[in-house]
């Protein structure tokens, strides 16, 4: 299979925008493989799961942290899973910065490479936006439960002096 055969299969998976920027780059590269293509082709996805991740978090942010202890624990699990989907992520935002910057460097024009360039420091600016958030709502999230935990274990010493009480009082 051709270089220019193997840039046509992975036409198919591609938004049409994402396309006429790669092609043309990629094309230009003689180093470009298919494992290029597939890091090419994961941009629009990278791009979109940012952008479902910066509204999820967003929208938890403005919410703020449920006040019942078992909403909490069910919020701190999701937001468990949310950063072990995060850092799943991360490899493959790495590669597609790694194949995008070579892309760029051997990009045919300049227009071509400052677009490619654009792109990749809008996924990192996304990147970064989203992990500072996470990091915010972790921060709120273990702010919230120290404050159910010591509420609770202030329950609990009021009900033992409370019983303590009631014990030794005569009849």
């Amino acid at each position: 299979m051709g270089k220019n055969e193997l840039a046509d299969t992975w036409h198919r998976g591609l938004s049409s925008q994402a396309w006429r920027l790669t092609r043309g780059i990629a094309r230009a590269c003689k180093g470009a493989t298919f494992r290029t293509y597939g890091q090419i082709a994961s941009i629009p996805t990278m791009e979109q799961w940012l952008e479902h991740a910066d509204r999820q978090l967003t929208h938890q942010l403005h919410q703020g942290v449920p006040t019942s202890i078992e909403q909490l624990e069910e919020v701190i699990q999701d937001h468990r899973e949310f950063l072990l989907n995060l850092d799943s992520h991360k490899s493959v935002a790495m590669s597609i910065n790694v194949v995008g910057s070579h892309l760029a460097d051997h990009s045919p024009t300049k227009t071509k490479a400052e677009a490619m360039n654009n792109r990749l420091a809008g996924i990192n600016d996304k990147w970064d936006n989203v992990c500072e958030q996470a990091t915010l709502w972790q921060t709120r999230l273990q702010a919230a439960l120290l404050q159910v935990r010591q509420v609770s274990f202030r329950v609990s010493v009021f009900r033992f002096v409370s019983f303590r009480m009631e014990s030794s009082t005569p009849p």
